[in-house]
């Protein structure tokens, strides 16, 4: 019985403790690439494919909180789609980790490197902490070869030589700067803390919503173009200060000249600054929304705003560059291979599109037949309601609409009500440069 005891007692100490890894041993030398295959990639775009069709279905007839919820849904999962199609290759080499995609490469050094297994199998590396999200990499585990992730694995731990403390998780030998390391995670807890206010515009928005049954804004008599335009240029604008303070926090000039808590309280300030405008550039959707009941206004200010929030996100190599007397080591990649920031390209192309559609927008009275409208206005101010720019569901069947929302006058119809609506049962947009399906959003925000 004690040599049995004895003998369990070996097989239980020597039982591995860090996730399967492949049998092979790599060389210091080595490197090892990972490619992402075909068909799996192409899977990432049926959850988009269906959720478009269900998100169509709330904005047409649905409660509105549905309705954000399948945005951020299809946000979510667009931004998944994106990283996996577009993403080529990552190769892992002795001194970084590369990913190649269609635009550009991105890389994190492997000198203080933490490994992540998460319960899909999936391989989340980062560079110093799990909460530097901006110089981090995710192999995704259903888009490999079933080897390909045994492999990675063994790679980390004979070429980086990362220890795995559990099952799930592992790192190397700590590197960074410990003053570094603290400002940073200061920094990215005050930004990420300001992503309270995402939530808190959506529960505003859904609550100015849930007071009406029928929520048309409060500023329909306001040019409605105008001071959208205004507020697209506002948040175009907003990109560049990012940009600028973005710079700023990464610049290292002057290292060794000022002191150390100096720089790092100066980029402290500029991140705190990058997330001020973006959180501004979502006010200023939930503003326009209220105004004008438009809900493309909401959903597009805040994924550009959502958008910026990521732009302006703190990496700690910038902040071990700052804090250290002489400038970290440089990428080995020249400046045009490095993984671009599209944050602008995104954000001129949704901007784009809501100035587009909401060109020569206009809200009118909106009556559930013509005999209602000619009775408030006359025969000659009611027009048939479009089929295709119903927008909110009470377009379309039978409806007309009558002057601009906020009009004053007499109409002809002998009902005696002086032309001031008394019978519209809600208010339409009505767009001259055609796109009134997607600006007519009005009016169909049941609570």
């Amino acid at each position: 019985m004690g040599l049995f005891e004895k003998i369990e007692f070996d097989q239980m100490d020597n039982q591995p403790n860090h996730p399967e890894r492949s049998q092979r041993r790599w060389q210091e030398g080595e490197t090892f690439t990972i490619r992402y295959l075909l068909w799996p990639k192409l899977s990432t775009l049926i959850a988009p494919v269906i959720l478009f069709p269900i998100l169509q279905l709330f904005l047409e007839d649905g409660f509105f909180v549905f309705q954000i919820l399948c945005v951020i849904a299809l946000v979510v999962c667009l931004q998944l789609g994106a990283d996996c199609l577009l993403t080529q290759e990552i190769m892992f080499t002795p001194d970084r980790i590369f990913k190649r995609g269609l635009l550009g490469i991105q890389e994190i050094p492997v000198y203080d490197l933490k490994a992540q297994v998460t319960n899909q199998q999936n391989l989340k590396l980062c560079h110093g902490s799990d909460k530097n999200l901006r110089e981090s990499i995710t192999v995704y585990r259903y888009l490999i070869c079933e080897d390909d992730l045994a492999d990675a694995i063994g790679y980390l731990q004979d070429v980086h030589h990362v220890r795995f403390a559990d099952r799930t998780s592992g790192a190397t030998e700590s590197h960074c700067n410990k003053i570094a390391s603290d400002q940073f995670l200061k920094a990215a807890g005050s930004y990420r803390l300001m992503a309270g206010f995402f939530l808190l515009f959506t529960l505003v928005a859904i609550f100015t919503v849930g007071l009406s049954d029928v929520f048309m804004g409060i500023g329909l008599s306001l040019p409605a173009y105008p001071i959208r335009v205004s507020g697209i240029a506002l948040a175009l604008g907003g990109f560049f200060l990012i940009r600028h303070w973005s710079a700023a926090a990464r610049r290292s000039g002057d290292a060794g000249v000022a002191p150390v808590m100096e720089r790092l309280d100066r980029a402290d300030l500029n991140v705190f600054y990058c997330a001020t405008v973006a959180v501004l550039v979502g006010a200023m959707g939930l503003l326009l929304f209220i105004l004008f009941g438009n809900a493309l206004d909401l959903y597009l200010f805040m994924i550009v705003a959502w958008f910026y929030f990521r732009d302006g996100y703190p990496r700690l190599s910038t902040w071990e560059r700052l804090s250290a007397s002489k400038p970290a080591p440089e990428s080995s990649l020249a400046p045009t291979q490095l993984l671009p920031r599209r944050s602008l390209q995104i954000s001129l192309v949704l901007m784009g599109t809501l100035a587009v559609v909401s060109y020569g927008e206009e809200n009118h009275y909106l009556y559930a037949n013509k005999k209602d409208c000619q009775d408030d206005w006359g025969d000659a101010s009611c027009r048939e309601v479009p089929s295709e720019s119903s927008g909110g569901g009470h377009g379309g069947g039978g409806r007309y609409y009558g002057p601009r929302y906020g009009s004053s006058g007499y109409g002809g119809g002998s009902g005696g009500y002086g032309g001031r609506g008394a019978r519209a049962i809600g208010v339409t947009s009505v767009s001259r440069g055609g796109f009134g399906s997607l600006g007519g959003f009005h009016g169909g925000f049941g609570g």
